[in-house]
């Protein structure tokens, strides 16, 4: 059990350090397209977030989908 929860933490910390590295590191020479780059970064980062989050609220509330779902190949 100790083993998973230390690969959990060593896997948020990469993850965090990778966050840090992109908002407090500079991405461009140039000021306005460092903010920009930062913005779209964010955007992208919280769509991904509200879409996976949004996925599994919706498979949890509503668990018909997977008992209908068909998989073709």
């Amino acid at each position: 059990m100790t083993n998973t929860n230390t690969q959990t933490n060593r896997n948020t910390n990469l993850i965090l350090i990778v966050l840090k590295s992109i908002f407090n590191g500079k991405l461009s020479d140039y000021k306005f397209m460092d903010i920009i780059l930062k913005v779209v970064t964010a955007f992208l980062l919280s769509l991904s977030i509200i879409g996976i989050v949004g996925l599994i609220v919706n498979f949890i509330l509503n668990p018909s989908l997977i008992a209908n779902a068909t998989f073709n190949i």
